[in-house]
């Protein structure tokens, strides 16, 4: 009989995977989903088994140690002194997800998520001047960890006061100079105060963080599903060197505050990826700053998962499926166009399909899709892009935006030689889509012989399911509604609104859905409607004789569901 210590060392030997399968801690279907997922998108196998809850932080961590023969250490309860902390830089630990845990002789052992990250472990060395000891620990608790000594969760006084760290250089005038703000932006309170402001908002899933100065102080606001909260406000002396923190974190010039400026900059936060567009704009008090946050590892949603209704979703589904026209989705800033688009083509996406993009920004990677970025100084413009990606032989091509007479020809000209194009307008409604290229310049015989469809959309906010409640519409604002209600024969003045809990921040939403309104362009008395030079009303009056709904009808069904309030599809469907 073999001795069990060789059957443990040639298990040892095993991938991940297949040590996971061979110790019972995971079935065979498990293991060939997650390395599907693994091909598909690059992730660690680890990672991809934790995401889909296939098995305990703990347990997989305990695992690799014994795969690594490392020795396995839990954080809770240790206690690790600020001089170790004060080895190795937040930066450093949150790159490499790394914390120090104790120092014997010149031995400095250290707690990693990758034990045998061999650049990392020399990067310790060179930068301590210490031999590194590794040891495995689980990747949460490491992070709570440089949560907790590297600043966040310190008090809103230690963090807002300013004391101990805005070096106070003054010019002639009585005001720090470019010199001095940079100093006293690079100190540690400050560093920490605009850390623990993106962190926060990035936990609250914030779309958005804006540093705004008032006459006396200054506030820090996130938007959190549509709605501006107030989260912090900054002491006036602190003011200036927060937002050139920001400046020096987005590479831009902190001595220039009369004109506006862009810039940009990337970080990692628990495991997620954000880009974080930063715009500065002059005020009469000083410099406003507005950080867009894009989270890389975007959740592409279905399109079953947006709002659409039922008779909605199937025939954008089979749009979409159409081997060659337009495709539209119209809309305002903010209105939810660009994950529409993500998630049909997430849904196209194949090895047998070329899909490239050109796009200003790009906002989320998709992986087996080309996509490309509009360089206007270099260029580099949709037009100019349009042009060359023809020579790439497409089937499908998504445009970020259709901005004007060029590259809409060039659009339709993709469309009538035989490619699915996606694009983005700025209108109010789906009609108004055949509006605006008219406008534009494009032939009405064109525009029906290529665009295939339109959707335009808004986003409403969900009612709060923690302190969702019935109640009954005030009759002004049924009236609102009048010719809706008529339409889908609604009886019972029944509706709902959520009264605010600590869940929902007290705004009585929670999450945001689309909804929509879809014109698909069919039929002979539709095409000759846009071909003859059209009345909007006219191809509105034609297109609900084929079943179209418009976005307010869309939202009157949503609110008689319990999804959203009459208030809230008001407010965003009463200019179209």
């Amino acid at each position: 009989m073999q001795p069990r210590e060789n059957n443990d060392a040639e298990i040892k030997k095993l991938r991940l995977g297949e040590y996971l399968l061979k110790k019972g801690l995971i079935s065979g279907e498990d293991l060939l989903g997650a390395l599907n997922e693994q091909k598909n998108t690059g992730q660690m196998l680890g990672q991809i088994l934790l995401k889909k809850r296939l098995i305990e932080e703990q347990r997989l961590y305990q695992i690799l140690a014994e795969k690594l023969g490392i020795e396995f250490m839990e954080l809770s309860g240790v206690k690790i002194p600020a001089e170790l902390i004060s080895l190795i830089s937040e930066h450093i630990a949150r790159t490499y997800c790394v914390i120090p845990i104790k120092l014997e002789s010149n031995v400095l052992t250290i707690a990693m998520i990758n034990p045998r990250d061999t650049f990392a472990i020399d990067e310790l060395r060179t930068l301590t001047g210490l031999i590194i000891r590794p040891v495995m620990s689980m990747r949460s608790q490491i992070e709570a960890a440089i949560d907790k000594h590297y600043g966040v969760g310190l008090s809103e006084e230690v963090l807002g006061s300013g004391q101990g760290g805005s070096a106070e250089i003054t010019t002639g005038t009585g005001l720090r100079d470019a010199e001095g703000i940079e100093i006293a932006a690079e100190e540690a309170p400050i560093i920490t105060l605009v850390n623990n402001v993106i962190q926060d908002s990035v936990s609250k899933r914030a779309s958005d963080i804006h540093i705004e100065p008032l006459k006396e102080g200054s506030r820090v606001r996130c938007r959190i599903d549509g709605i501006l909260h107030e989260i912090k406000t900054i002491p006036k002396e602190d003011y200036r060197s927060v937002v050139s923190r920001v400046k020096i974190m987005a590479n831009m010039d902190i001595a220039e505050r009369r004109l506006p400026q862009d810039g940009s900059f990337r970080l990692e936060y628990k495991g997620k990826h954000v880009d974080v567009r930063v715009s500065s704009y002059p005020t009469m008090h000083g410099e406003k700053i507005v950080m867009r946050l894009l989270i890389r590892e975007f959740i592409f949603l279905s399109l079953n998962e947006l709002g659409f209704e039922s008779e909605e979703l199937t025939i954008f589904e089979n749009l979409i499926k159409r081997p060659c026209g337009i495709i539209l989705v119209v809309g305002p800033t903010g209105s939810g166009k660009t994950t529409t688009l993500y998630s049909a083509l997430s849904q196209l996406n194949s090895k047998q399909k070329n899909i490239v993009t050109v796009e200003d920004p790009i906002e989320y990677e998709i992986d087996g899709i080309a996509q490309s970025q509009v360089n206007v100084r270099a260029g580099f413009t949709f037009a100019n892009s349009l042009r060359s990606l023809m020579r790439q032989n497409p089937d499908i091509i998504l445009v970020g935006e259709i901005r004007d007479m060029e590259t809409a020809e060039l659009a339709v000209r993709a469309a009538l030689t035989g490619h699915l194009v996606f694009s983005t307008l700025h209108t109010n409604d789906a009609p108004g889509a055949v509006t605006r290229l008219l406008d534009m310049g494009v032939e009405p015989y064109l525009i029906s012989s290529c665009l295939i469809g339109a959707l335009a959309q808004r986003l409403v906010k969900r009612i709060c399911p923690k302190c969702k409640e019935q109640v009954v519409a005030p009759i002004h604002i049924l009236d609102k509604f009048k010719e809706e209600m008529e339409s889908i024969k609604v009886g019972e003045n029944k509706f709902f609104r959520g009264k605010g809990c600590s869940f929902c921040m007290n705004s009585g939403f929670k999450g945001r859905e689309g909804t929509f309104e879809l014109l698909a362009v069919s039929g002979d008395k539709m095409k000759d409607t846009i071909s003859s030079g059209f009345q909007t009303s006219l191809l509105r009056k034609i297109a609900k004789e084929h079943g179209f709904r418009t976005m307010k009808e869309n939202g009157l069904r949503k609110a008689l569901r319990g999804e959203t309030t009459l208030e809230e599809v008001l407010q965003v469907t009463e200019l179209v």
